[in-house]
C-alpha cells in the first residue's frame, strides 16, 4: 500500500529529534493517528544524520515466540537461555552503533513478547540503544517497555490526530492539488484527523469517481461518503460487539449526542452503554443531571446508518420519537417522527426551520415537504420554497410561491411572500420586470405590507447599480413608524451592501451594526441569509477601505461556519471574498486560486443569485489571469461574464469595465485599457457609485494616465471615506506631478494598509519620478524596494513593475507599438488593432528605432519579454489587478 505523504507533523518530528538525544520517546495514540509514520520519518532522519538504525515490528502472531519480535538482532545462541541471549543482543548492538547509540524503532510496542520487551528495555538502559517506540491507545504495555518512559530516559508523547489544516494539508497532498474547501471539511469531520482513515477515504473518493478535478481544483460534489474498504474495516468491528451493544450503537447513530435517560426510554440497557464504551465504540461525558452518549469515532456512525435498513430505521426512529420529550432538539425529533412514520405538521415545521437555520438544506427540504404534506398550511409552503430557493431550484419555488400569491391570504403574510417571490424571481430567474409586475400588483390590492414590498424595490435598485435610488428607498422605509421588523431588516442590509459603494463608509457601518443586531434578535441567533449579506457588506467597506485585517478576519469566519454545514454556494462567496483580500494584499496567484476553487464549488449546484454570483466570478478570473499575464484564459473568463449579464446585476457593470480593461492590456492594448477604465468611472459616476469611481480612477493612474484623472480623484477624496481613497488622490497627484520624494511616502502608506502590489507601483512610479529629475541614487534605491515589493506579489505585471526592466525614453504610444511589433505582429494588424493607420505605425515605429539604437524590428525581441499566446510584450505590460 502506497504510503501517504508526511505533512503535519513537524513539530512533532522536532520533539521526536530532540528526545533521541536523552533516550529515546514513546508514542502514543490510537490506531491510524500516524505513529508508525512519525516513527519512521525519525529514523529516516536519524539514518540521514550517519546513526545506525533497527527496525523492530511486534506482532501478536509473533508475541507467542520467544524474542520473536527481535529474532533478527539475537545472535545464533540458545534461546532458552534468557540472560545469554540478552547479553549477546546487547553485545551486538554495541557493535552496531558507531560513536552513538543504534536508533532503535519498535512498532506497536504493546504486542512485543516478554523476552523482545526485555531486551530493549536492557538496551537502552545500558546505553547501547534509544528507542522510538509506538504504543496504542488502550492496550496493555509490557512493563520494560512502560519503564522506559515511566522509570528511564524515554519520553512520552501523546499523539493527538490531525487538526483540521493539517488534514487539509494532507488531503493536498495525497491529491497533489488544492481541494475544494467543503470536502476538506468534511474530510476532517468524517476522520477527525485519523490519517488512515484520511488516506483511505480519499483513495475511496479516487476510484469511486466522486473526486473530480475541475477548474484546477479536487472537487467531492455531495457528501463525502465512506470508501468499501473502510466500510468494510470499520464494519467487522462492529460486528464483533455483542448483539445488545449493536442495538445501542444503531440507536445512537440516529441521534447522537443522546443522554442516556432517552436511549433508555427507547429500549437501550444502561449495561449495554457501559459494555459499549469499555469496548471503545461509545463515549460518554457527565452534562447538568444526565449523561451525554455519542459514537466513539464519526465513522461509526456513517457505517452503522448505511447499513441500516429502511424497515429497521423506521423501527428505531418510531422508537426514539416515542421516547423523546417535548423539549428536545427541534431537528432531531422532527427527523424521528419523519423516519419513524409519525405525521406531525407543527413538529415538522418547527424541525424544517432548525435544519434551515443550521444550513442543513437538504434535511430542511424533506423536513418541509413533510410538514406540507401533513397540512401545514401557507407557512410550511413558505417555509419550503425558501430551502428550495437557497438550494439553486428557484422554478419549483416560483411554482409553490405563485399557488401562495392570492388575495385570500391575509395582507401582512401576502406582502411577505410577494416581497419573497419577487426577489426569486430576480435573482433566481432573472426576470426582473416580472417581478415589477407581481409587485405592483399586489401594491394596488394590500393595504398592510407596502414597506416589505418597498424594501424589495430598494433591493432590486442596489443590486441593478442604481445606489442613489436604492438608499433613498430604503430610508424612507426605515423612517416609517410602523415598518415591519423584516422589512427593517432588509433595508438595513441592502443599505449595508451600498452605501460603502456609494462612498458612505460609516453610513454603510453603522447600518450593518443595526442589521446584525437586529438580525440576532428577530432569529434567535441562528443563521439567516441576512447574516451572510450583512457580513459581506461590512468586509466590502472594511477591505476597500483600507481595513485588510479586519476584511480578512471576518472572511474567514464566515468561511469556517459556512463550510461546516456544507452549503457550497455560501462557501463559494466567501471563497470569492478570500480571493479579493488575496489580490488587495498582492497575492495575485493566490487570488486566482480561490476564484477556482468558488467556481468549482459552485459548478453542479444551483444557487440562489446564480447570475450574479457566476459573472462576478468570471469577472474576477477575467482581471486575475490578466494580470498574470494569463491571456487566453483572461479572454475566456471576459466572454463568460458577458454571457451571464443579464442586464440585472448592474452593481457589476463597473467591475465589467474595470476587468475588461486589464484584459486589454494584457493583450498589449494599453491605450483601449485606460479607455475602459475611464468608461468605467463614468458608468459608476452617473449611477452614484463613489467608491468604484475611486477605484477605476485610481486604476487608470496604475495603467499610466494620472493626469486624466487626478483632477476628479481630488474632487471626490472629500466626501468618500478610507484611508485607502487618502492615498489613491496622493499617488494621482503625485504621478502627475512627477514627485519621487511624494511616491516614496505613498509607497509606504501601501505597505503600511497591507497593499503589497499598489506599494510596488508606486515605488516604481518614484524611481521613473527621480530618473527622470536626475536623483540617480533616489531613483536606485525606489527601484530596488518596488522589485523586492514585486516579488512578493507572486508573478503580478503591471505597467509599473514593467517600466522597472523595459526599454526606457518611449512614449506609451511607442511602447504600445514596438511591444506589439515585438511579439511578431505585422503592421497592418497593429494598425488594425490600434484603429490607426498603416503609415503612423511605420513612423511611430522608425522613431523607436532611432531613439533606442537599433536597426530594425528584428533588434526589438530582445528588449521585450516574449509575446506568448496573448501577444503581450513587457514594455507594455500584461495586465494589473483593478481594485474594483
Amino acid at each position: 500500500m502506497q504510503v501517504h505523504p508526511f505533512v503535519g507533523r513537524d513539530q512533532e518530528l522536532e520533539d521526536v529529534a530532540g528526545a533521541l538525544e536523552h533516550g529515546g520517546v514513546v508514542l502514543v495514540g490510537p490506531a491510524g493517528v500516524g505513529k508508525t509514520r512519525l516513527a519512521r520519518e525519525a529514523l529516516a532522519r536519524a539514518r540521514a544524520a550517519e546513526r545506525t538504525t533497527v527496525w523492530v515490528a511486534a506482532s501478536k502472531a509473533a508475541a507467542s515466540i520467544p524474542f520473536g519480535a527481535v529474532a533478527h538482532l539475537v545472535p545464533d545462541v540458545d534461546t532458552s537461555d534468557r540472560l545469554r541471549v540478552l547479553r549477546a543482543a546487547e553485545q551486538w548492538l554495541a557493535g552496531a552503533a558507531t560513536d552513538r547509540p543504534v536508533v532503535l524503532g519498535v512498532d506497536d510496542a504493546h504486542d512485543l513478547d516478554d523476552g523482545s520487551a526485555a531486551l530493549i528495555g536492557r538496551a537502552v538502559a545500558a546505553g547501547v540503544a534509544v528507542v522510538v517506540a509506538t504504543l496504542r491507545t488502550g492496550e496493555p504495555e509490557p512493563g520494560p517497555v512502560t519503564a522506559l518512559w515511566k522509570d528511564g530516559p524515554a519520553t512520552r508523547v501523546d499523539l493527538a490526530p490531525l487538526d483540521r489544516s493539517e488534514t487539509a494539508l494532507l488531503v493536498e497532498s495525497l491529491l497533489g492539488g488544492a481541494v475544494d474547501p467543503v470536502a476538506s471539511e468534511q474530510l476532517w469531520q468524517l476522520s477527525r484527523g485519523n490519517a488512515l482513515y484520511v488516506d483511505e477515504l480519499v483513495r475511496g473518493g479516487l476510484v469511486s469517481g466522486a473526486l473530480t478535478w475541475r477548474t484546477g481544483v479536487w472537487c467531492w460534489p455531495g457528501r463525502v461518503s465512506v470508501a468499501p474498504a473502510l466500510s468494510s474495516l470499520v464494519d467487522a468491528r462492529l460486528d464483533a460487539q455483542p448483539p445488545a451493544i449493536r442495538d445501542a450503537i444503531d440507536v445512537v447513530a440516529l441521534g447522537e449526542p443522546l443522554h442516556a435517560a432517552l436511549l433508555q426510554r427507547a429500549g437501550v440497557a444502561l449495561s449495554a452503554l457501559e459494555d459499549a464504551e469499555r469496548a471503545g465504540v461509545l463515549r460518554t461525558a457527565a452534562v447538568a443531571d444526565d449523561v451525554e452518549v455519542r459514537l466513539a469515532h464519526p465513522m461509526f456512525g456513517e457505517v452503522a446508518r448505511a447499513r441500516t435498513t429502511s424497515l429497521r430505521r423506521r423501527t428505531l426512529c418510531r422508537r426514539l420519537a416515542e421516547a423523546c420529550p417535548v423539549d428536545e432538539d427541534p431537528v432531531r425529533v422532527a427527523t424521528w417522527y419523519l423516519d419513524g412514520g409519525v405525521p406531525d405538521a407543527e413538529v415538522l415545521a418547527r424541525g424544517a426551520a432548525r435544519a434551515l437555520a443550521a444550513l442543513d438544506l437538504e434535511l430542511a427540504q424533506r423536513l418541509a415537504t413533510g410538514a406540507d404534506q401533513a397540512g401545514g398550511g401557507p407557512d410550511a409552503r413558505r417555509l419550503l420554497a425558501m430551502v428550495m430557493v437557497l438550494r439553486g431550484h428557484a422554478e419549483d419555488a416560483e411554482e409553490l410561491l405563485a399557488d401562495l400569491d392570492t388575495p385570500e391570504l391575509p395582507d401582512p403574510v401576502r406582502a411577505e411572500v410577494v416581497a419573497f417571490r419577487a426577489w426569486n424571481l430576480t435573482f433566481g430567474l432573472s426576470r426582473a420586470q416580472d417581478a415589477e409586475r407581481v409587485l405592483d400588483r399586489a401594491a394596488r390590492s394590500v393595504t398592510t405590507g407596502h414597506d416589505l414590498l418597498d424594501v424589495q424595490r430598494a433591493i432590486a435598485h442596489g443590486y441593478g447599480g442604481r445606489v442613489g435610488p436604492a438608499l433613498r428607498l430604503a430610508q424612507s422605509v426605515l423612517e416609517r413608524p410602523d415598518t415591519h421588523p423584516a422589512a427593517r431588516l432588509r433595508a438595513l442590509t441592502i443599505t449595508c451592501q451600498i452605501a460603502g459603494a456609494g462612498g458612505a463608509d460609516e453610513r454603510a457601518l453603522h447600518a450593518g451594526d443595526q442589521a446584525l443586531e437586529l438580525d440576532e434578535h428577530l432569529h434567535h441567533g441562528d443563521w439567516s441569509m441576512a447574516t451572510e449579506e450583512i457580513r459581506a457588506g461590512i468586509v466590502s467597506v472594511r477591505l476597500y477601505g483600507g481595513q485588510l485585517d479586519t476584511a480578512e478576519e471576518i472572511v474567514e469566519a464566515s468561511m469556517r461556519r459556512v463550510a461546516a454545514t456544507g452549503w457550497r454556494p455560501g462557501t463559494a462567496m466567501w471563497t470569492s471574498w478570500r480571493a479579493e483580500v488575496a489580490l488587495q494584499r498582492g497575492r495575485v496567484r493566490t487570488a486566482l486560486g480561490h476564484v477556482r476553487e468558488a467556481t468549482a464549488l459552485a459548478a453542479r449546484d444551483r444557487q440562489p443569485f446564480e447570475t450574479w454570483a457566476t459573472r462576478l466570478r468570471a469577472l474576477q478570473r477575467a482581471r486575475l489571469a490578466a494580470l498574470l499575464g494569463e491571456v487566453t484564459e483572461a479572454e475566456e473568463a471576459l466572454d463568460e461574464a458577458r454571457r451571464w449579464d443579464d442586464g440585472g446585476s448592474g452593481m457589476l457593470d463597473v467591475w465589467g469595465d474595470s476587468s475588461a480593461a486589464w484584459v486589454a492590456l494584457a493583450r498589449g492594448e494599453p491605450t483601449a485599457a485606460i479607455a475602459l477604465a475611464r468608461d468605467g468611472a463614468t458608468r459608476a459616476r452617473r449611477d452614484e457609485q463613489r467608491r468604484w469611481e475611486i477605484l477605476t480612477l485610481h486604476q487608470a493612474v496604475r495603467l499610466g494616465a494620472p493626469e486624466t484623472v487626478v483632477d476628479r480623484l481630488t474632487e471626490l477624496a472629500p466626501d468618500a471615506g478610507g484611508s485607502s481613497t487618502r492615498l489613491y488622490t496622493r499617488h494621482a497627484r503625485a504621478a502627475a506631478d512627477g514627485d519621487g520624494a511624494e511616491l516614496d511616502a505613498v509607497a509606504d502608506g501601501f505597505v503600511t494598509l497591507g497593499c503589497l502590489l499598489l506599494a510596488a507601483e508606486a515605488a516604481a512610479h518614484a524611481a521613473t519620478a527621480h530618473r527622470e529629475a536626475g536623483r540617480t541614487s533616489s531613483a536606485t534605491a525606489a527601484a530596488r524596494r518596488a522589485r523586492g515589493l514585486a516579488a512578493r506579489c507572486e508573478g503580478a505585471r503591471t505597467p509599473a513593475l514593467s517600466a522597472l526592466t523595459e526599454p526606457p525614453g518611449l512614449t506609451r504610444r511607442e511602447h504600445e507599438i514596438a511591444g506589439l511589433a515585438a511579439s511578431g505582429l505585422t503592421n497592418r494588424v497593429i494598425a488594425d488593432r490600434l484603429v490607426i493607420s498603416v503609415r503612423t505605425v511605420d513612423n511611430t515605429l522608425h522613431q523607436v528605432y532611432a531613439k533606442l539604437g537599433v536597426p530594425g524590428r528584428a533588434d526589438l525581441a530582445e528588449l521585450f519579454d516574449d509575446a506568448g499566446a496573448g501577444g503581450s510584450p513587457r514594455g507594455v505590460g500584461r495586465g494589473s489587478a483593478a481594485s474594483s
